[in-house]
């Protein structure tokens, strides 16, 4: 039964998808697979699926209203976590996907599904020609090469293996390889032995060990000594942190201003930079100090009021950051980048809270692990709820620095904002004026006719596409494009 169901998914797969883009099309083969699968493993449903199945509804409406980026990578992270959580059981969103997106890599079992394999009896033909299809590949590939690599060579191939080469050539390639990219995806999905790549601690509390480690190479030192090891570097670290956050609210958050040949591109790259690296680094050190003993050490007060002291001078440092990206904002006008940042700090923020968390009660790493992974996919669903390209759109044709915004940017947005763009031509014109009479130019889009020819030909091109594909690929956003531009 399960093998005709899996023959059966494959001719949907291959029904759906040829020659389509992602669509309703994605949402009725996933839909389908997972209730299969569902309905499979006969479980009751737990709680901890909610998170993760809330988010792939939410990945799915956004995909159809609004087909953006986000919404399709958030609808993948989302079907591979639940994959795993149907076939491995009840566990964190970071274990669920890390072991998905594994197995799916993982060359362990054969390329067609098991149960495929299981009605028939392990012959040795089978069992060479297992043994034999990896070396047969390589030998292809490189008697390819060698035969457009060496003239002599291919005549002789030509001569012996002419035929077998034009048979190659009546052959549509593109679709074998689409049905390869099928297999591989159905093998994923129906795979009946899965192994955990990763596993985090059930538990989300530290317990006590009999055994105490010392501190890196100091093996012999006290958990005493451990405890004034780690009072000193958190001691030392919140100064140097203070200065740093000192400068940062006193000229970043108040006194403010744009100096000659300043860059603030270069400002907010660099902010972003060193965020990234302090927040690694506090959490590896939070992570190493705070794993075991050094938790139920009777004197350990101070040193973890020292510690969520240096976590929340972590947070005061990405809202300097956020900071510098609004005023980058304010400038130059919103950027898928620059939101991206935004939203990297939100989590941070969260992951720091999680710390802060921790330290005050007694919680392992993997609560933090566990948590943070959960609400990443949680917040990317909801923010995927929201039209960004069009937000940006309407947000910097509205700007007040109209020299300052990038008119280029326009063209790299969604085909589904060039009904804006159309309706607002005027505006984009007079910010190509405006941005002629800068001292220094970093636009070279010189003329709106300039503007609309390169706008014309993507909006051909994307109709040219639409025009190619069917109700599989439909979605709210392409339609209602689709509509407004032939008007």
């Amino acid at each position: 039964m399960r093998n005709l169901i899996y023959l059966l998914f494959l001719v949907l797969y291959s029904i759906l998808f040829w020659q389509e883009g992602l669509g309703i099309n994605l949402i009725i083969f996933s839909l389908l697979s997972l209730g299969f699968l569902r309905l499979e493993s006969k479980q009751t449903f737990r709680k901890s699926e909610s998170l993760v199945l809330l988010s792939l509804i939410l990945a799915s409406v956004s995909l159809l209203l609004y087909h953006s980026t986000l919404s399709i990578i958030v609808f993948f992270l989302a079907f591979s976590t639940y994959l795993s959580f149907l076939q491995l059981g009840s566990f964190s969103v970071l274990e669920a996907f890390v072991n998905s997106f594994i197995s799916f890599f993982s060359l362990r079992g054969p390329l067609l599904p098991e149960p495929l394999l299981k009605k028939a009896a392990p012959s040795k033909a089978l069992l060479y020609m297992r043994i034999a299809i990896l070396p047969l590949l390589i030998f292809f590939v490189f008697f390819l090469l060698f035969k457009e690599g060496n003239q002599i060579f291919g005549q002789w191939s030509d001569a012996v293996f002419g035929s077998f080469f034009s048979y190659l050539d009546g052959l549509d390639m593109t679709y074998l390889f689409f049905l390869l990219l099928g297999l591989l995806l159905l093998r994923w999905i129906f795979k009946d032995k899965r192994r955990r790549f990763l596993t985090l601690n059930e538990s989300n509390f530290i317990s006590r060990k009999s055994k105490k480690k010392g501190l890196g190479s100091f093996t012999n030192l006290s958990l005493k000594r451990e405890y004034q090891s780690a009072f000193l570097l958190f001691t030392m670290l919140n100064l140097l942190l203070f200065i740093v956050n000192f400068i940062d609210i006193k000229w970043v958050w108040f006194q403010f201003y744009i100096p000659e040949s300043f860059s603030l591109k270069d400002f907010v790259h660099e902010g972003v930079g060193y965020l990234i690296f302090s927040l690694v680094l506090s959490a590896g050190l939070i992570f190493y100090y705070f794993r075991a003993n050094l938790n139920f050490y009777p004197k350990n007060g101070w040193l973890r009021f020292l510690a969520q002291i240096w976590v929340l001078q972590n947070a005061v440092l990405a809202l300097s950051v956020a900071r510098r990206t609004f005023y980058y904002i304010g400038f130059h006008g919103l950027a898928d980048r620059r939101i991206a940042v935004l939203v990297f700090i939100a989590i941070i923020l969260f992951a720091l809270g999680l710390l802060v968390y921790k330290l005050s009660t007694k919680r392992n790493n993997s609560y933090v692990l566990k948590q943070s992974s959960g609400f990443t996919l949680a917040f990317l669903a909801a923010l995927s709820l929201v039209n960004w390209d069009q937000r940006v759109a309407v947000y910097n044709l509205n700007h007040g620095q109209a020299n300052e915004i990038d008119v280029a940017h326009y063209l790299t947005l969604s085909p589904r904002i060039y009904p804006t763009l159309y309706a607002n031509l005027e505006r984009i014109e007079y910010q190509i004026e405006r941005h002629l009479e800068n001292e220094v130019r970093w636009v070279y889009i010189d003329s709106i006719e300039e503007f609309k020819t390169r706008l014309d030909k993507r909006k051909e091109q994307f109709l040219l596409t639409e025009r190619r594909q069917s109700w599989r690929s439909w979605n709210y956003a392409d339609a209602q494009a689709i509509r407004e531009l032939k008007l």
